[in-house]
């Protein structure tokens, strides 16, 4: 059911959304995955380095509330199918930096629960 509503979405936007936007709220999707993982990232890592501030303009809401290491461990195992969806878009997209931001972020995850 899910990859049939995952293309009807798809065959939607491709009619009835312009190519900028479509563009435009992808980033802003995997600019928001990004930092939350890098946040995650931040209270799993051994030493805590402090997550990187959003890109300049980038305005994120709802970003999760992480107030300690088992918190992040719990958002990064419940976005975890999400972050590699994530990576798999940027890939697709010749993004390299944020493939490479995104597996950064989602280090401290596979190094707790294993790949």
């Amino acid at each position: 059911m899910h990859d049939l509503i995952r293309e009807h979405a798809r065959t939607l936007t491709s009619r009835l959304d312009p190519g900028d936007d479509r563009q435009q709220a992808t980033g802003r999707l995997l600019d928001y995955y990004q930092y939350a993982a890098a946040r995650a990232q931040d209270l799993l890592a051994r030493q805590a380095r402090g997550a990187p501030a959003p890109a300049a303009g980038t305005v994120l809401t709802a970003v999760p509330v992480l107030a300690g290491r088992d918190r992040a461990l719990a958002s990064a195992r419940a976005e975890r199918a999400t972050l590699l969806a994530c990576q798999d878009q940027a890939t697709a997209a010749g993004q390299h930096a944020r493939v490479i931001a995104l597996t950064s972020g989602l280090a401290g995850l596979l190094r707790h629960d294993c790949p």
